[in-house]
């Protein structure tokens, strides 16, 4: 892929500023990778050091979770917590943002992660460890969040399978029929047991916390 550069990121930014609806509120980034090998240490190591430790430097990081998909030893889910949508606009002209893109187009197939910012309220990811994760383009907005989730099979009393559970529409320019739906659960076997619905691409996923630290 041809490198992007910080002039070019810019005016991207600038066409954003105009046409996303969400700004100055917080979102979480959802990002469904592609493994260009099957993952190994070194594929770990290589994230970590390379996308992940540069990217916590961006101003407006809350908190960053990570796993390989327990389905699909293909797939990988990033998940950031940003203060703003513009943060992560902003990060893309830090000297920082290079080795970022240059570690995922290493990693990565080319044209293939599956990227979205969600608006979920209250605002941030779930934090339970295993999560079901399932993104999907419902081709217009307008069905309220919380019956999209119902129609997966949560129940908002908290009588249904999972511990927790959060769904939103994508707040991105040209991409707000995309909607997240995430379910939190304490282990994989309630999630393989749960009655929840899949839909659109969906993973169940082991994720790590990031903190800073890096695979031995």
């Amino acid at each position: 892929m041809s490198e992007v550069t910080p002039e070019q990121m810019a005016v991207y930014t600038e066409a954003l500023l105009k046409h996303t609806k969400v700004l100055d509120q917080p979102v979480t980034e959802i990002v469904i990778f592609k493994l260009k090998q099957p993952h190994s240490d070194e594929t770990t190591r290589d994230f970590e050091t390379r996308i992940l430790a540069n990217a916590a430097t961006g101003e407006g990081v809350r908190r960053m979770s990570w796993g390989y998909s327990l389905d699909d030893s293909s797939t990988m889910i990033w998940q950031i917590d940003w203060a703003r949508i513009q943060d992560h606009w902003t990060f893309w002209q830090t000297p920082a943002f290079l080795p970022v893109i240059r570690g995922i187009s290493d990693l990565f197939e080319a044209g293939r992660p599956l990227v979205r910012h969600y608006h979920f309220k209250p605002a941030g990811m779930l934090h339970e460890e295993v999560q079901l994760i399932s993104v999907w383009d419902q081709g217009a907005p307008g069905q309220a969040e919380a019956d999209v989730l119902a129609g997966l099979g949560h129940s908002p009393d908290g009588s249904g399978d999972s511990k927790s559970a959060k769904g939103a529409y994508a707040v991105d320019m040209q991409g707000q029929t995309w909607y997240c739906a995430a379910f939190g659960f304490a282990t994989e076997e309630e999630a393989r047991a749960s009655s929840v619905t899949r839909r659109g691409e969906s993973h169940l996923v082991k994720l790590k916390v990031f903190d800073g630290a890096v695979s031995a």
